[in-house]
């Protein structure tokens, strides 16, 4: 029989936790993505799921009472912002790693959870074995690099490039702007954007107007078209409006 805790925390029920397994809890708003992770994982000898959830709250109280050693955490949540689940994390919990695994694949948003305090970021589309592999050097305190991320390495050497004024021009947001602009890119609208950050519409309409601003767009029509082309990782600003 569970006690209300695991219960709430959705604690996996196949495998109980051990001395020597390190505990791994999930966050991710995909319920599909959290039982293959709760399969795969506890098919390691040395992991076991101690809880996973799709809630943000919910997520940071269980989190704070299990104390895994991990924490494997999806940036999209539907009621909050994984930015801010890191920040709590390390208030909280500043013993429990984070590794972030993402639907982007974009640098802009494996150096911005980096600087926010996780241990690691790592792309979905990335094989089931490599995220393993990723979340086993996070929990012994290794770095752990992406193919992605070691062309982007290989490349910086011997070459003075100088970042195209798009890629500029996306470092200029700040967090809260960069998930926004993603959000949008998702096609959610102003209205649930501001429900899932627990912020008002005019908030997020002042967010809109800061963003279009800084990535020199026209109006929303345009700021919609980059934000997909972005989110889909077709391009980002059009050639056209670079120059």
């Amino acid at each position: 029989m569970h006690s209300p805790l695991n219960a709430a925390a959705g604690l996996p029920t196949s495998k109980p936790s051990n001395g020597n397994n390190k505990r791994v809890f999930l966050v991710d708003r995909h319920p599909l993505v959290r039982t293959g992770m709760v399969y795969l994982l506890n098919l390691e000898p040395d992991l076991a799921v101690c809880g996973q959830t799709a809630d943000v709250l919910a997520a940071m109280h269980t989190i704070e009472a299990l104390r895994p050693h991990l924490v494997v955490l999806d940036l999209s949540l539907e009621d909050g912002s994984g930015f801010e689940v890191i920040e709590q994390i390390i208030s909280r919990s500043p013993n429990t790693a984070v590794l972030v695994l993402s639907t982007h694949d974009e640098p802009h948003f494996e150096d911005r959870v980096l600087q926010a305090g996780a241990q690691e970021f790592v792309s979905k589309t990335e094989p089931t074995k490599k995220i393993i592999a990723a979340l086993r050097c996070v929990l012994h305190g290794k770095a752990y690099l992406s193919p992605a991320a070691v062309q982007r390495v290989l490349g910086s050497f011997g070459s003075a490039s100088v970042p195209a004024c798009g890629s500029c021009r996306i470092d200029s947001l700040s967090n809260r702007e960069l998930e926004i602009f993603a959000m949008t890119g998702r096609g959610l609208g102003t209205r649930r954007i501001a429900d899932i950050l627990h912020l008002s519409p005019k908030t997020i309409q002042a967010y809109h107007a800061r963003i279009k601003d800084k990535l020199q767009l026209r109006d929303a029509h345009e700021l919609l078209r980059e934000a997909i082309c972005w989110v889909e990782g077709v391009g980002c600003l059009s050639a056209a409006r670079l120059h």
